[in-house]
């Protein structure tokens, strides 16, 4: 009786130590069908590395580098959806990971749609502030990532303006991996409101709004906005962008509701007077 006790004992004993090394094992086990797919890779048999990354992912699902290498292959096969699908599984819950995005970006574009009425959505939400963005926090990677990559390569300012609004949101409450995108754009739609002025002034207040309350201490953003100025103050004084350092007549006054012009008013009377006036009446 006593010896069948002590087997018990044993076999239970066993049984805890045979669960506790069974992660342990699984880890190994994923561990190397990782590395043979990446030797599979080196030889350009892909079909064999998919099936090991595969394998690895099946056994740890949270293996991101598995889960990258699984979506290279995928791309080297030309199966680029899967392949985006992978590395979108990767963000989805690695937001930072760089080289899941980079691969990502480079197909993500491709990929999306945008109608009319959505591109609408998005200019209510993001430059006129009419909803709320976090109706599209739901799949950021499936819908308002992708959107913003595709208006940001339209060569306009309002979609410039829109993409730097969208990015700088994303950047915020999504991935920091956008950030760059933020500025290339917000910088892209000052160069082109300078170049061609748009027609819509409360856009134009809404950019000079945003730049200098996000970028006070940078030199190149305040020179571009300094460009707008000019080409703002050349419009209302009626003459070229050149020729407008001849002109001292003037005062222009940028609000929400509008960019107003009259006579300029000297503040100062010595040398060091203002040839205009802008007042962005940001509050």
């Amino acid at each position: 009786m006593r010896y069948r006790s002590v087997f018990c004992l044993v076999l239970l004993f066993l049984g805890l130590i045979g669960l506790c090394l069974k992660p342990l094992a699984y880890s190994q086990d994923a561990e190397t069908f990782y590395k043979n797919g990446y030797i599979y890779f080196s030889q350009n048999n892909y079909e064999k590395a998919k099936e090991s990354y595969q394998q690895a992912i099946q056994i740890k699902p949270d293996y991101w580098d598995a889960r990258y290498w699984l979506g290279k292959t995928y791309e080297m096969m030309e199966q680029i959806p899967q392949a985006i699908n992978e590395w979108k599984i990767i963000l989805q819950n690695q937001p930072g990971h760089l080289e899941a995005f980079k691969k990502w970006r480079t197909y993500a574009v491709s990929q999306v749609r945008i109608s009319n009425q959505e591109r609408q959505n998005l200019e209510n939400v993001f430059l006129y502030q009419n909803g709320s963005p976090e109706t599209y926090r739901d799949k950021p990677w499936d819908i308002i990532i992708p959107y913003g990559l595709a208006i940001s390569r339209q060569n306009d300012f309002t979609s410039a303006f829109l993409a730097a609004r969208l990015f700088r949101w994303v950047s915020s409450q999504i991935s920091g991996l956008l950030s760059d995108q933020v500025d290339i754009s917000y910088q892209k739609a000052l160069d082109l409101a300078a170049t061609n002025l748009p027609e819509d002034s409360e856009l134009i207040f809404q950019l000079i709004k945003d730049v200098t309350n996000y970028y006070p201490q940078s030199q190149t953003m305040q020179k571009k906005i300094e460009v707008l100025y000019q080409s703002i103050f050349a419009k209302q004084a009626g003459v070229k962008t050149e020729e407008s350092a001849n002109t001292t007549q003037i005062e222009i006054k940028i609000t929400a509701s509008g960019i107003e012009s009259g006579p300029v008013d000297h503040r100062n009377h010595d040398e060091s007077s203002p040839r205009f006036y802008i007042d962005t009446d940001f509050e």
